[in-house]
């Protein structure tokens, strides 16, 4: 049986969520750059130094709203590096779940997408995150070695940053460069080409 969170973990968590709330109301509002550490905890309705006992800065408080969403968005990924000889339709359907998870976590795509263009700090961070989501892909990237397996791996990087921002201009701007049909069969298109071209690394 697991146990239940003791009364003072308790409402430390509550309060780092209330946080969290406060913080990602004050982004969306003022953005990334002029929100301040005094407008997040007033939206929390805590005080400074209590905001400071959760986060070091505006910054970190920014990377935990942007990063909730990791856990589903790597399984999604997961999926598609288990898929068997896919063609342009599983892929397809799998970019329509995955865009059905970011539209769940709205907040945390805007506020992620967001903070990592405006703010240096966040960028580095959300670096180091591509590139460990990029290494979901095991099945693909296990039989390279060495600079192909380092290039694989960049690519793939690269591949889910520019996704995650078709998923913000879709989700959150409501305008892509062309009908969202016409991208989504793009980006399908895209993703298995390079599918197929790991796979023949490695075959």
């Amino acid at each position: 049986m697991v146990a239940k969170p003791k009364l003072a973990e308790r409402r430390r968590l509550e309060t780092r969520d209330m946080i969290l709330t406060g913080a990602a109301s004050v982004f969306r509002e003022h953005g990334y750059q002029d929100a301040t550490v005094e407008e997040i905890a007033n939206q929390a309705g805590v005080s400074r130094g209590t905001f400071y006992l959760h986060f070091k800065d505006k910054a970190e408080a920014a990377v935990a709203i942007g990063t909730r969403h990791l856990a589903g968005t790597n399984e999604i990924f997961r999926q598609l590096d288990n898929l068997e000889s896919p063609s342009i339709a599983d892929v397809e359907n799998w970019l329509h779940e995955l865009t059905a998870h970011f539209r769940s976590e709205l907040v945390a795509l805007e506020v992620g997408t967001k903070a990592s263009i405006s703010s240096n700090d966040f960028a580095v961070e959300d670096k180091r995150i591509q590139f460990e989501q990029a290494l979901v892909f095991e099945r693909h990237l296990s039989g390279l070695t060495g600079s192909a397996r380092e290039l694989a791996i960049v690519r793939l990087s690269l591949l889910q940053s520019q996704t995650q921002i078709y998923m913000y201009n879709l989700l959150v701007k409501g305008v892509t460069p062309a009908p969202s049909t016409v991208m989504a069969t793009a980006l399908a298109q895209i993703w298995l080409a390079e599918l197929r071209g790991l796979n023949a690394l490695t075959s």
